[in-house]
């Protein structure tokens, strides 16, 4: 505090500290200036002033100065993002900070390279990016105390791995001639945990391909597909393929209609079946022993409006199956619909006895 008076001379410099409640502290002197240091105080609101008086007691004060003693951090805790695990990215920063001057908060999830305002010193919607994040959240106040000791390590994973068959993984819908199975897939996943072949084999190396030997193959029809999980169980699975193993034996083919005989009317219908321990694949006909064929009907139904020969016939049901191998029947038989005919002869004498004979030429 510096004070003069060029008349009547200087008399008292008086400095005055007050807390929001009393005085606090107050110190004179007849020297000017004045310096005066306040130790020891505790964090408060505080208010200073001083006076100066001369020797015929005229009187002049300063203005009231405010000052302000924080010597505290900001009391910060982070609830949220937690040091966990997540299969999401869309988190929460969930803090609270304490300070009777709070000024600012702010965070950092790239080593302090950005800071990133918390408007208001509020809680703030995240999104976060894959595999390892380290959160350190900061506050201060007026008085610039600052507080980043509160951070968080976390880890989100929410892609699920990607798996699909590959060759030689046979087609959905396949019929094999064999006793085995072979399964190859492709898979891309950084945090692998286990993958599992039909529910029954789990491997927890990536074992990406397997085969099932020693399978039954009297036409059975076997289904399989393959599930991956990585670490935070986020799972995916191929589609479900199914597959026929056979013996390799050709379509049975029995021709129902017409019989081996001989008929009066014209055969127009052909009637068989036809069966597969794999799978049908089409069947046809021939009138003439295969010589000529009709078109492929994939669902063997009989054929009908057909026209059989006058005289003798050969005719025959082909099929095949999904392994192109061919079964066949063949049935003869003879149409005759043609009336006899006749022709007769003058005889002489014309009119016989009752008991002559007569004779009747028939073509």
């Amino acid at each position: 505090m510096t004070a003069s008076d060029s008349l009547s001379g200087l008399d008292t410099i008086t400095i005055y500290l007050y807390n929001s409640t009393a005085l606090v502290q107050q110190n004179l002197s007849s020297i000017s200036p004045l310096f005066v240091n306040f130790t020891g105080l505790p964090d408060e609101t505080y208010s200073l002033n001083s006076t100066a008086n001369d020797t015929v007691n005229n009187e002049n004060s300063t203005e009231t100065r405010t000052i302000i003693l924080d010597t505290v951090n900001p009391a910060v805790i982070l609830f949220e993002p937690q040091a966990i695990n997540y299969t999401t990215t869309s988190l929460t920063i969930n803090f609270s900070a304490i300070d009777t001057n709070l000024d600012t908060c702010w965070y950092t999830d790239d080593g302090g390279a950005t800071n990133n305002t918390l408007t208001g010193c509020a809680n703030t919607t995240y999104t976060a990016s894959q595999d390892s994040t380290t959160i350190r959240l900061y506050a201060n106040d007026t008085a610039g105390n600052l507080n980043g000791t509160e951070s968080v390590t976390f880890f989100v994973d929410s892609i699920n791995p990607l798996i699909a068959f590959i060759s030689p993984t046979e087609s959905n819908a396949t019929s094999k001639a064999q006793t085995f199975i072979f399964a190859n897939v492709s898979l891309t996943e950084t945090n692998f945990q286990n993958i599992t072949f039909i529910n029954k084999t789990t491997y927890s190396s990536q074992i990406l391909e397997i085969n099932w030997t020693g399978l039954l193959d009297t036409n059975v029809q076997y289904l399989y597909n393959v599930t991956v999980f990585d670490n935070l169980s986020n799972s995916n699975q191929t589609e479900t393929r199914y597959i026929t193993l056979t013996q390799d034996n050709p379509p049975t083919v029995s021709i129902i209609y017409p019989a081996n005989t001989t008929y009066n009317v014209n055969v127009t219908q052909l009637n068989y079946t036809a069966t597969d321990d794999v799978l049908l694949d089409a069947c046809w006909y021939s009138l003439d022993g295969g010589v000529t064929n009709s078109s492929p009907d994939s669902t063997c139904s009989n054929f009908s409006s057909l026209t059989s020969n006058e005289g003798s016939n050969t005719w025959r049901v082909y099929a095949n199956d999904s392994l192109n191998q061919i079964g066949s029947d063949v049935i003869f038989f003879s149409k005759d619909n043609v009336f006899p005919q006749f022709s007769s002869h003058a005889r002489n004498p014309s009119s016989p006895n009752e008991d002559e004979s007569v004779q009747i030429n028939v073509t």
